[in-house]
């Protein structure tokens, strides 16, 4: 999957299962922006939800952020 991230190449494996994209195609960077603001939205919600010293927002910025 091209992507310069971790993050960037999950989002792509997703937007594959979607069928928004073919196997290795770049994501278009309207799509990645999309993407981006859906993971922020998630994000803050996990903020809400503290475990030890991190919340489950910052676990999910961590993985899907570049």
């Amino acid at each position: 999957m091209v992507g310069t991230s971790p993050g960037e190449r999950e989002l792509g494996a997703l937007a594959c299962q979607a069928q928004l994209l073919q196997p290795g195609e770049t994501m278009p960077d309207q799509l990645l922006e999309f993407a981006w603001l859906i993971v922020h939205a998630c994000a803050q919600i996990g903020d809400g939800y503290w475990r030890e010293d991190a919340s489950a927002g910052q676990h999910i910025r961590a993985v899907y952020y570049p």
